[in-house]
C-alpha cells in the first residue's frame, strides 16, 4: 500500500456488527482481499473496505480502482496457481479466500464497479 501511495478507506456501517466466526480466518481473507486490491490498483488510488449485515448474512468488500476483469478471467480467478499475469503473486490469494468462505458457509465474488474498478465480497452467515 505505502509503495504506490494508496489510501485505504473504510466504510462500516454505524453501530455494533457482532458475527461468531472464525476471527483468524477472516484476518487471512481480508489481508489476501486487500493485497490483491493493492495489486491491481494504479498509484495514489483509493482501496475501499466496507461491512454490512442484516439478519442472515453479513458481507465485507474490498473495492479498487484497477481495470477490472473480463468474463473468462473472472472465472480463472479462484483456480489454484492463476496469478492473471502477476509475475509476484502464486496465484492462491483468491483459491485461499473462496475455501475459508465455502468453511465458513459462505461464499466470495468478483464484479466489476460501474465507475472502473473491481469489488470482492465475502459474504458468510451471520
Amino acid at each position: 500500500l505505502l509503495s504506490k501511495g494508496l489510501e485505504l478507506v473504510f466504510d462500516v456501517e454505524d453501530g455494533p456488527c457482532p458475527v461468531n466466526t472464525d476471527a483468524a480466518a477472516i484476518n487471512i481473507a481480508l489481508t489476501n482481499l486487500v493485497t490483491n486490491a493493492a495489486n491491481f490498483s494504479p498509484e495514489h488510488g483509493v482501496i475501499t473496505v466496507g461491512l454490512r449485515k442484516n439478519a442472515m448474512r453479513f458481507a465485507l468488500t474490498v473495492d479498487d480502482q484497477g481495470t477490472g476483469i473480463d468474463e473468462i478471467q473472472r472465472e480463472r480467478l479462484f483456480e489454484r496457481f492463476y496469478s492473471r499475469g502477476n509475475a509476484q503473486g502464486a496465484g492462491l490469494g483468491l483459491t485461499i479466500v473462496q475455501t475459508i468462505a465455502q468453511r465458513l458457509g459462505g461464499q466470495v465474488s468478483l464484479e466489476n464497479l460501474a465507475a472502473g474498478g473491481l469489488r470482492a465480497t465475502l459474504e458468510i452467515p451471520a
